[in-house]
């Protein structure tokens, strides 16, 4: 069954017993999910019940046992008002590293901070002292900078894949695979705006200033054929350059962009532009086919804006073909507010047809900014 995932779990225990509950998320509607409760007596036997299924609707599920006896399911949800469940106290600190509010949200989605909690006579919680929070949160048992690296880079040297990289859906192994150092995808009949079976591997934009770029190789045989990079926030709202067979022109491989442009008025009103851009003659890749054209691509973001370009094996200059202003990643649609941020990866697809050619990737590199 495809579906929207789980999210959202919790654990807890209770006079013996231990509880999970998560959203089971059938529908990306709040008010139309459902959550599933598991239990065990012992957490360590791998020996857990079959999921109950509960009809309450709600997001973001937990349990309270008042002193009483009853036991309560709490559940969120917008649009039920107080029958859906029992108001639950959240504290969210959601990062908001933009100076501008973007469609009440914020690129980068939710992120977590540390800060001291002390609680109240009467039970309530106080986050540091009452005090805003802030980004340079201070604690003298952490480290005072970040060990972060401005410089990240993926050789794929591993079989497995490193940690940061994630699959939308399920990452089913014959879509994708790691040799030679490089990262092979597949496309299936899946567009990126399916929910599931897609050849799609993604990581978070975890600053405004990003820079993405990969080299990759690739031989579109079919017009439906494609394979790049993407600025990703949902199946809805995501933006790629790739290389594709040239309008009328099936012996020539020509780089294309797909992007959201426009002035936000209502929900899902963007100007959806495409461009292709024929590339330089004469470039091949042995190691594929000697008709798989290779080439660098770039995403780059800064607060305001995302741009894709490209560089050539011989010039390491980028090429910017095409930019879009950032609320793009960050839009609201049908309740699905982007919580989770920007992502950004590499896709190859068959957008309905099937697909026998490989979209080979290599050397990844991420680089924060500024610039």
């Amino acid at each position: 069954m495809t579906t929207g995932g789980i999210f959202a779990p919790t654990i807890r225990y209770n006079h013996g017993t231990f509880y999970i509950l998560t959203t089971y998320a059938d529908t990306f509607l709040p008010f139309e999910q459902n959550s599933i409760i598991f239990t065990t007596d012992d957490i360590f036997s791998n020996n857990w019940t079959q999921p109950m299924y509960l009809d309450q609707a709600g997001i973001d599920p937990d349990l309270f046992w008042d002193t009483d006896g009853p036991v309560y399911l709490n559940t969120g949800c917008p649009e039920s008002g107080p029958e859906g469940g029992i108001t639950h106290l959240s504290l969210h600190f959601a990062s908001r590293y933009s100076s501008q509010n973007i469609n009440d949200t914020y690129q980068l989605g939710r992120e977590t901070f540390l800060s001291p909690v002390t609680w109240s006579v009467d039970g309530w919680p106080c986050a540091n002292g009452g005090k805003l929070i802030t980004f340079d949160m201070q604690d003298p048992n952490l480290p005072s900078q970040s060990n972060v690296s401005n410089l990240l880079v993926h050789n794929f040297l591993s079989p497995s894949l490193q940690l940061g990289w994630e699959f939308r859906g399920t990452p089913s192994r014959p879509r994708w695979r790691i040799e030679n150092d490089s990262m092979v995808l597949r496309g299936t009949v899946a567009t990126l705006s399916a929910l599931d079976g897609m050849a799609l591997v993604l990581g978070k934009q975890d600053a405004l200033f990003y820079d993405f770029s990969v080299d990759m190789s690739f031989n579109p045989t079919l017009p439906t054929h494609e394979a790049g990079i993407v600025a990703w926030v949902n199946d809805l709202y995501h933006n790629t350059i790739f290389l594709v067979q040239c309008q009328d022109q099936t012996n020539a491989t020509c780089l294309r962009t797909l992007t959201t442009v426009g002035e936000r008025g209502g929900e899902f009103d963007g100007n959806t532009t495409t461009i292709y851009y024929p590339l330089p003659t004469g470039l091949s890749n042995t190691t594929q086919s000697k008709s798989a054209a290779s080439v660098r691509l770039h995403i780059r973001a800064t607060p305001e804006t995302y741009q894709l370009g490209y560089s050539m094996p011989s010039d390491n200059a980028t090429t910017w073909l095409t930019a879009y202003t950032a609320s793009w990643m960050a839009p609201h649609y049908e309740c699905r507010i982007s919580w989770q941020g920007a992502r950004m990866g590499m896709y190859a697809t068959g957008s309905g047809g099937v697909m026998l050619e490989e979209a080979v990737f290599r050397n990844v590199e991420v680089v924060r900014g500024p610039y």
